[in-house]
């Protein structure tokens, strides 16, 4: 929990009685100023007042003739080495012949960690010009861009100078409506939740609720995934410890009868996806994604279970679907997505095997549809009627890893696919019935291709959001719902486990980007597997530290 101490924290600009002076002109004189984290503040003046002037000794281009400045407790140029302050100046040099996307990727290698450039590039407004090249820009275009920049380290302190000075005349709003959306955005981030809740309505992020989040099982070890089954309790996995367990309110208890040493455990594979029967409140059906054992070897498969009333045992199980590939138990997937149809989506790793994702005869690098009483393929993939049975189980193809699988629910419709890149470029998609996604890692196993290559033959589906470089390790996510949630109702929450945070979607009806949002709240528990939303407003988070480390936590919206 947050600290009160908090509320006293170091001043983001501190300046105390600054003068400059060139020669005899004073452009500055006596100022004292300090702005508190948090804040956004309006810096307004005549030409000529030392707006700009000031703006320089906050950054470190220029000493003060006398006085002092110091931000966020530092020597202005020692605060931005350190990647705690950007700047979106009146101008700035461009290199006209790079695109915008390759622009704002050249700037994020500088840093060690960086926001999605996707992300960044949505944030300014300019996510339509990626793949414009700079020269064919507005200036207006331009000064988006150098925004974009700037909000890349994801900075303490943000200043900009004139934003919006090379906008055409009457489209001036437009930029301001951008910055002054990022900028509350970006104090709601830099505000820890007591003081959030403290500042006035109108320097919160609009319709964005603070999060208050609860601890409620700890002690566990790579909780994989996790599902609640009415009155206050959870099931959930654990991929190495390879155990089927319910919460059950106040403590944890294995479920009997699960089988766990018939799970082979290795690497990134053990216990994995778990998903409840839409009718679970009255056949208790679960379904399991987990490495097996077989005669040669080991695969990753597919189990149905029915529990008893009370959820503390097994009665009855039933494979649906075995011999997804494994190797060393690198990318074994494994999501699973139940619908009210009937069927059961299974989103799977490529085993490391370069020649899986596109060949529809291997059952890896897919996202495969199944009757989920049977396991028979669904009558309505793709490829039903093929003559080879690998083939029928297909639904899409040319996936790396899907770790995510999520079925949009706000009329617009539709299953949504989140997986891992490689040292780039995690994606989320929305699948398409036979679609290809465009991963193809040949020859061997080669991880420098693009994750949606477009030189292969037919056509390949573009993501919807992707990391850029470098990755964040995508996992898990889910729909958000709930009237409570305010802007956050209908936003696909994504989990990272390399960045170790949560991403907010805000998704059009047209299935299209408009904003990534990622709050600070869920920033400080490490790595994240999964997001499952829950009944009412909440939603469940498992991270993925080991060790016994791990929790599972419920976010709710504050008040």
């Amino acid at each position: 929990m947050t600290s009160t101490s908090t509320l006293t924290r170091t001043a983001a600009v501190e300046l105390r009685g600054v003068t400059k002076s060139f020669g005899d002109v004073h452009a500055v004189r006596g100022i004292d100023l300090e702005l508190e984290q948090g804040e956004i503040v309006a810096f307004l003046g005549p030409n000529g007042a030392g707006k700009t002037t000031t703006i320089d000794m906050v950054l470190g281009l220029s000493q003060p003739t006398a006085g002092t400045a110091r931000v966020l407790g530092l020597e202005p140029r020692h605060a931005v080495a350190r990647g705690l302050v950007s700047a979106v100046m009146q101008t700035g040099g461009l290199l006209k012949d790079l695109t915008v996307r390759e622009t704002v990727r050249c700037t994020a290698s500088l840093f060690a960690d960086t926001r999605p450039v996707d992300e960044v590039l949505a944030n300014a407004g300019i996510a339509g010009l990626a793949d414009r090249r700079v020269a064919k820009c507005s200036g207006g275009e331009q000064q988006r861009l150098r925004f974009a920049m700037a909000l890349l380290s994801d900075p303490a302190l943000l200043l900009l100078d004139e934003p919006d000075g090379c906008e055409p005349a009457g489209y001036v709003g437009g930029m301001r409506r951008i910055v002054l959306g990022t900028l509350v955005a970006l104090t709601a981030a830099l505000v820890p939740p007591v003081a959030q809740a403290q500042l006035p309505a109108a320097h919160r992020a609009p319709g964005f609720p603070s999060l208050h989040v609860k601890r409620l099982v700890t002690g566990l070890d790579h909780p994989w995934d996790v599902r609640p089954v009415g009155h206050g309790r959870l099931l959930f996995t654990q991929r190495d410890r390879a155990t089927l367990s319910l919460w059950d309110g106040e403590r944890v208890r294995t479920v009997e009868g699960f089988p766990t040493d018939s799970v082979w455990v290795s690497g990134e594979t053990g216990l994995m996806g778990l998903e409840t029967d839409p009718d679970f409140a009255t056949n208790h059906v679960v379904y399991t994604c987990q490495g097996g054992f077989t005669t040669s070897g080991h695969d990753v498969r597919v189990m149905r279970w029915t529990l008893n009333g009370k959820l503390t045992a097994i009665t009855a199980s039933k494979e649906l679907l075995g011999g997804l590939p494994t190797t060393t138990g690198r990318h074994g997937g494994c999501r699973l997505l139940a619908l009210k149809d009937g069927s059961l989506f299974v989103g799977t790793g490529d085993a490391a095997t370069g020649t899986n994702p596109e060949n529809k005869k291997s059952l890896g690098g897919k996202t495969l549809r199944l009757n989920a009483t049977t396991g028979r393929p669904w009558p309505n993939n793709p490829f039903h009627k093929s003559d080879n049975r690998r083939k029928r189980y297909v639904q899409t193809f040319g996936h790396r890893n899907v770790q995510g699988l999520a079925l949009r629910r706000d009329g617009t419709g539709g299953v949504w696919s989140i997986e891992q890149g490689t040292y780039r470029d995690d994606e989320v998609n929305v699948l398409q019935n036979g679609g290809d996604y465009g991963y193809n890692p040949v020859p061997g196993y080669n991880e420098d291709v693009p994750m949606t290559d477009h030189s292969l033959p037919g056509r390949q589906i573009s993501a919807v959001w992707r990391s850029g470089d470098p990755t964040l390790a995508t996992s898990g996510g889910d729909f958000v719902y709930g009237q409570g949630w305010g802007a956050y109702d209908g936003t696909l929450a994504v989990a990272a486990l390399k960045a170790e945070r949560v991403l907010f979607l805000t998704l059009k009806p047209t299935s299209d980007l408009e904003s990534v949002r990622v709050p600070p709240a869920l920033k400080k528990y490490g790595r994240i597997r999964t997001v499952v939303d829950g009944p009412g407003n909440v939603f469940y988070v498992t991270t993925d530290n080991g060790n016994g480390a791990d929790v599972i936590l419920a976010v709710r919206p504050g008040t």
